[in-house]
């Protein structure tokens, strides 16, 4: 039997209305994207500001769990940091 990847996938909003605001946002979302592995790849992509789409598709469901909520609460802390709000 051949095992097939898990797609995991989350939708955050983030704003941020300091004067740097979409660079703040860009270099918030590039930290959490920087915690993905080779075999725990992290995607994250515009679906229509602020509303953005964090995945990753593996086949290890469990570690990617973990590693998805890591790269969630990295994104958070990043953002409140800049005076932005996570939703």
């Amino acid at each position: 039997m051949i095992p097939h990847p898990v797609k995991i996938k989350c939708e955050v909003k983030l704003l941020c209305f300091s004067v740097a605001g979409i660079d703040d946002i860009k270099s918030v979302l590039k930290e959490g994207y920087l915690l993905g592995t080779k075999e725990i790849p992290i995607k994250i992509r515009v679906i229509s500001s602020p509303l953005y789409e964090i995945s990753t598709e593996t086949l290890k469901k469990n570690e990617a769990l973990v590693l998805l909520n890591e790269v969630i609460t990295k994104i958070e802390q990043s953002i409140k940091m800049k005076s932005g709000s996570f939703i």
